[in-house]
């Protein structure tokens, strides 16, 4: 026999150190522990919002787990006051941004998921894609319209 295999089969052969479930628990702890469930995203989802001369722009993505199948769903434009009742406007007088939404190809509705209502458009094609940036383009041109500035958190210099 060679030296090596003298020494391996002399040396003391290491225990398994495997913890059992029951040992990791506290003392007096027999319930098993609990299973997080999975929770779906709120829906609408928000995306961005955006602050303005007394309102309130958000962009949402309103898509059940259906609509995710299927690759439906729209994104939504929501104002916190109807941009008509903002100083200088009214119904006889509507706000421009009005006008600019229904030239883009959104229209008014309600969320089957929250049930509030907001400017909403369906998913073209590529919902994570050119939808996307369209959507955004259109949400940033409705915050200028209404005084909303983009918030970043930083103070002024």
């Amino acid at each position: 026999m060679s030296k090596r295999r003298i020494e391996a089969e002399e040396a003391p052969q290491a225990e398994a150190t495997a913890v059992e479930p029951s040992q990791t628990r506290e003392a007096g702890d027999d319930t098993e522990p609990q299973q997080r469930k999975w929770t779906p995203p709120v829906n609408p989802f928000p995306f961005e919002m955006r602050r303005g001369q007394g309102n309130q722009i958000r962009l949402l993505k309103s898509e059940t787990e259906e609509d995710r199948t299927r690759g439906t769903g729209a994104w939504v434009i929501r104002f916190e006051q109807n941009p008509n009742e903002m100083e200088g406007y009214s119904k006889t007088n509507p706000h421009p941004v009005i006008a600019h939404l229904k030239s883009e190809g959104y229209r008014w509705g309600f969320d089957q998921e929250d049930g509030r209502g907001g400017w909403g458009k369906p998913f073209q094609g590529d919902p994570a894609g050119t939808d996307a940036i369209e959507a955004r383009r259109v949400y940033r041109k409705a915050a200028e319209m209404i005084g909303a500035e983009i918030e970043t958190g930083r103070t002024p210099s």
